[in-house]
Order: structure tokens, then sequence, then C-alpha cells
């Protein structure tokens, strides 16, 4: 990863959380299950929705259960769909 940031002139500098693959990639192979490493999108606790779309600006009002399951599962959808965009495969939900 750093090197694809190295290469391309879009970026000025390397962000210093940026995540390794390999990582991602042994987390997900040998520690899926307690692993906070990567985030894990099929929340059902409705605080954890709303505070990661509230982390995002999202969520800022009041709304109900429904309300923030719905806006959650779009926004997760959208953002998901965007990271299978930039792989090269077309994501649906």
């Amino acid at each position: 990863m750093r090197g694809q940031f190295k290469r391309c002139s879009v970026f000025q500098a390397i962000p210093d959380d940026l995540k390794k693959a390999s990582r991602a990639f042994y987390e997900l192979k040998f520690n899926w299950r307690d692993s906070t490493y990567l985030h894990d999108y099929e929340l059902s606790d409705f605080k954890d929705k709303r505070a990661w779309l509230t982390n995002r600006g999202l969520a800022l009002g009041q709304f109900s259960k429904d309300e923030i399951d719905r806006l959650y599962d779009y926004h997760v959808g959208r953002f998901l769909n965007q990271i299978e965009k930039d792989m090269g495969v077309d994501y649906r939900i």
C-alpha cells in the first residue's frame, strides 16, 4: 500500500494510519471473530450503528431505530459499492 501511495502523484504524504494488506489478510484468516482491526459491517446493535453514522456526520438528528437501520444499510451499501468499484468489481445490494 505504501508503494502505491509513493507512486501516485495525487498524494503528498502517506497517511500515518495506513493499514497493511498483509495484516488485514491475516486478521481475516486467523482472527476474524475477535479482531477490531477491520470493521464489522454486520452490526446488530442500534448504538453501534448510530455511532458509525454519527462519526461520518450522517445521523446527527433524532431518528427512530428503524430509520437508523435504514440509514446504516443504505450508507454501508454505498460505501461497499465504492470499494468494489475501486477494485473493478460491480457490487449490488
